[in-house]
């Protein structure tokens, strides 16, 4: 997927969705920023929600794109953003001994 937005944007313009997006898990970054100051014509805001492993909740992050992105391109995003983070929390759970609901 990031060769798909290579040279389409001004540096200025990805550093502007870069800091308007989150910058950490449940962050939910600015939509005012990434749709502010002339922003709104090659980038637009959306959320991203995670579901975590084994907990009854998500995380809810916020994202500046560029309005070429697609829904689906969101959608491959967050399912292996998901697995990734999923992977995480299993690979600590064993190491710990926590969270352990297959007993």
């Amino acid at each position: 997927m990031s060769q798909l937005f290579i040279n389409m944007y001004t540096v200025e313009q990805y550093e502007k969705m870069v800091s308007s997006s989150m910058h950490g898990l449940d962050d939910l970054g600015s939509l005012y920023l990434c749709e502010s100051d002339g922003m709104a014509d090659y980038a637009t805001y959306t959320t991203l929600m995670l579901n975590i492993t084994h907990l009854p909740t998500a995380l809810i992050s916020g994202l500046c794109l560029p309005k070429t992105c697609t829904n689906e391109n969101m959608e491959w995003f967050n399912l292996a953003t998901t697995d990734k983070i999923n992977s995480l929390m299993e690979s600590v759970q064993r190491r710990l001994g926590i969270f352990n609901f297959t007993d």
